[in-house]
C-alpha cells in the first residue's frame, strides 16, 4: 500500500513536472513572438508657393539728379540754373505680401523705408567759385525713402520670382544755399512724392527664406523749395526766394526676407 501511494504520488510529480515545463515552453514561445509594427505613410513635402506675407531687411545704393533753378530774384542777382549728382547709400526694411496662382502668376503688393544718405553739391557763386571759405554751393539732401507698390510677376521653378513693379514713391529731402549773402546760409527742407518703376527678383534659399535683388527708377516731379531769408543781411532779408528742383534717382537694392 505503501509502495503504491509513493508511486501515484512520484507518477503526479513527474506529470505535473512535464506540465509545468510544457507550459514553460510554451510561455517562452510566446514572449518570443513581437507585434507587427506601425509604419506612418510618408508625409508629402509642402508644395512651394510664394503665397503669403513676408518681411526683411533692404540696403542699397542711388545715385540721381537735381536740376535746380533760382527764383526770378535771385536770376535778376546774377544766380543761374545748376545741376547736381545725388548719391549715396541707404538701410532699412520692407512688409510685402503675394498671392500664386495655378498658373504661377504671382500678384502682390509691398512698403518699404529706408534712412538714406544721399548728397551732392555744385558750384553756386556768381563767377564761379575759387576754393575760398565763402564760397556759395547749392547742395542737396535726401534723408529717406520710401515706396508703396504693386508687384506682377512669375514663379520659375520651386524657387525663383521675377516680376516688374510699380507705384508711389517718398523722400525726405533737404536744399542748402551756402554764404549766400557772403555769411549765411538758407535751408528749406520738404517730402517729395513720385512714382517709382522697376523690376527685381527673388531666390527663396528655403520654404521660409529669401534673398532679392531689385532696380526702381523714381522721378519726383519738380518741387518749388522757399528758403527762410529772415537771418540773412542786405536786400536779401525778409525776401522771397526759392528754387524749383526736379529730383530724380535710380535705386538698387537688396533684400534678405522671411516667409511666414
Amino acid at each position: 500500500m505503501h509502495l503504491r501511494l509513493v508511486g501515484l504520488v512520484g507518477a503526479m510529480g513527474l506529470g505535473t513536472i512535464v506540465s509545468l515545463g510544457a507550459m514553460g515552453s510554451v510561455s517562452a514561445a510566446d514572449l518570443g513572438a513581437r507585434a507587427p509594427v506601425y509604419k506612418a505613410p510618408p508625409v508629402a513635402p509642402p508644395v512651394a508657393t510664394w503665397t503669403g506675407f513676408y518681411a526683411g531687411v533692404i540696403g542699397g545704393y542711388a545715385d540721381g539728379t537735381s536740376q535746380a533753378t533760382p527764383s526770378s530774384l535771385l536770376l535778376d542777382d546774377g544766380a543761374y540754373p545748376v545741376s547736381m549728382n545725388l548719391k549715396g547709400g541707404f538701410v532699412g526694411g520692407q512688409l510685402g505680401y503675394d498671392y500664386q496662382f495655378s498658373n504661377n502668376v504671382v500678384l502682390g503688393i509691398v512698403g518699404d523705408g529706408a534712412w538714406a544718405n544721399l548728397t551732392g553739391s555744385t558750384c553756386a557763386e556768381i563767377g564761379g567759385c575759387h576754393n575760398d571759405p565763402d564760397d556759395s554751393y547749392a547742395k542737396g539732401k535726401v534723408n529717406w525713402l520710401a515706396t508703396v507698390r504693386g508687384k506682377l510677376g512669375y514663379a520659375v521653378g520651386p524657387q525663383w520670382l521675377i516680376y516688374a513693379t510699380g507705384g508711389v514713391a517718398f523722400a525726405g529731402t533737404e536744399a542748402r544755399d551756402t554764404f549766400i549773402d557772403g555769411t549765411h546760409d538758407v535751408v528749406s527742407k520738404a517730402t517729395l512724392t513720385g512714382y517709382a518703376v522697376g523690376a527685381g527678383a527673388q531666390y527663396k534659399v528655403s520654404q521660409h527664406f529669401s534673398l532679392g535683388v531689385e532696380y526702381l527708377y523714381t522721378d519726383f516731379g519738380t518741387h518749388t523749395y522757399a528758403f527762410d531769408t529772415s537771418n540773412l543781411s542786405g536786400p536779401l532779408n525778409g525776401a522771397s526766394i526759392g528754387t524749383d528742383s526736379a529730383v530724380k534717382l535710380n535705386i538698387i537694392k537688396a533684400s534678405a526676407s522671411y516667409h511666414f
